[in-house]
């Protein structure tokens, strides 16, 4: 929606308040019903009458497609948390600490702490996972995770500290994403039944090992030749 200024050109109106509310209400009802049963299992229509919504549309008029919906779920989670990794980013490039596990802290903790976020954090994280084996809407190529501030900040941090050679690099985006959100899913349902800090602090840094590993160890002999062998065919 625009409006003409006073010099002639055209400046953007904020939604009304109401529209505001019907999208938070859509999404809030996607999510949950995404993280139940699936991002490719639940209609539009389910997700507008799950909302309180008369017009059965109501999910396209506001978003324009389910990939629209997606993109504004995972947007609405991850805008803080990426806000939050350009500044400590930009600290720890300032004091000189910029070593991948440490970065690597920076990228999960924030993510962990969404389990304990009662509007919608559990169920970001679900869907996240979900999308992480999507054969249509892969998390690694939604905006969200690759081409917001944030996200461009935090992979250029990250890849110059890794070991993984160029031909391979897409495979790990993919297996990094996955292991990612695939543990934090199931430390929720862990953590159920033991909410001790210490644990939390154990699956934390365990993580932390198995992702630094999955950026940092060489190919294998094996790999390396089949990689040689690609490059020549």
């Amino acid at each position: 929606m625009t409006r003409a200024r006073s010099n002639g050109k055209p400046s953007k109106l904020k939604p009304p308040r109401d529209a505001q509310r019907t999208r938070l209400a859509l999404m809030r009802a996607a999510e949950q019903l995404f993280a139940a049963r699936g991002v490719d299992a639940v209609s539009l229509r389910e997700v507008s009458e799950t909302a309180g919504q008369r017009n059965n549309s109501a999910v396209l008029y506001h978003f324009k497609s389910r990939e629209g919906l997606i993109d504004a779920i995972l947007n609405r989670h991850a805008d803080p948390i990426q806000a939050r990794y350009v500044a400590q980013l930009d600290l720890l490039q300032a004091q000189g600490k910029l070593e991948l596990r440490t970065i690597l802290d920076v990228l999960v903790r924030p993510l962990v702490a969404k389990l304990d976020d009662a509007d919608g954090g559990p169920e970001f994280v679900s869907i996240s996972a979900q999308l992480t084996v999507n054969p249509t809407m892969p998390l690694f190529l939604r905006p969200a995770a690759s081409s917001t501030p944030g996200a461009m900040r935090m992979a250029e941090a990250i890849i110059p500290l890794t070991s993984i050679p160029g031909e391979l690099l897409m495979m790990h985006q993919e297996r990094f994403s996955n292991v990612l959100y695939s543990s934090i899913v199931a430390f929720g349902r862990l953590s159920a039944e033991n909410p001790a800090p210490a644990f939390r602090e154990l699956f934390i840094s365990d993580l932390i090992d198995t992702i630094h590993s999955i950026l940092t160890a060489p190919p294998s002999p094996r790999t390396q030749a089949l990689l040689e062998e690609a490059s020549q065919g």
